[in-house]
């Protein structure tokens, strides 16, 4: 085809996304428009280039570009399209407890799960913990929260969040109920 649209071939929720109309080189080209699922996203103009800053996945979608590219003196329209999906970049968080049940005195850990995607490791995850609502561990790098000797006041609905610093992306866990049970030796 005389053009080609070109998107990166990973694409994770907040990164800035660059797709590029090139037509066939030799040619001369006039204006370019973009679409998103058919609707024009970026009319008309003389950029080749669309930039879609901190993308999520409401970003995945058929991408579309339309070009006027020149032969034998008249200008025509030349159009390609291509699907761009944009992957999760950590997974939801769940808390995880040990021990499994809680008695007056033990050592309680709480745990925040997530996944990585493979392909970027290196991306740096804060953590912070949450009871019934009142934030009870600031942001961090540790993801666990430690209670060395459980009491019943630590009875209690806890959530986890996990963000990145760069661009900022928060991700909440579902609640999980905690009942701390007496220690009937007392």
């Amino acid at each position: 085809g005389y053009v080609i649209l070109q998107a990166p071939p990973y694409v994770y929720e907040g990164d800035n996304l660059t797709l590029r109309c090139h037509h066939y080189p030799g040619y001369p080209a006039g204006q370019t428009i973009f679409y998103k699922n058919d609707v024009v996203i970026k009319d008309w103009g003389p950029e080749d280039e669309l930039h879609i800053m901190n993308v999520d996945v409401t970003s995945s979608s058929k991408y579309k570009c339309s070009k006027k590219v020149k032969h034998h003196l008249i200008y025509y329209t030349h159009t390609d399209e291509i699907s761009v999906s944009v992957q999760e970049l950590f997974s939801l968080p769940t808390i995880i407890v040990s021990p499994l049940s809680v008695t007056e005195g033990d050592h309680m850990i709480l745990t925040c799960h997530t996944k990585l995607s493979l392909l970027r490791l290196t991306t740096v995850l804060q953590f912070a913990f949450y009871q019934d609502g009142r934030n009870i561990q600031e942001f961090g790098s540790s993801n666990n929260y430690d209670i060395p000797s459980a009491t019943l006041q630590n009875s209690g609905d806890y959530k986890c969040e996990v963000k990145t610093s760069n661009p900022i992306m928060k991700k909440m866990s579902a609640a999980f109920t905690i009942q701390v049970r007496k220690n009937s030796e007392h």
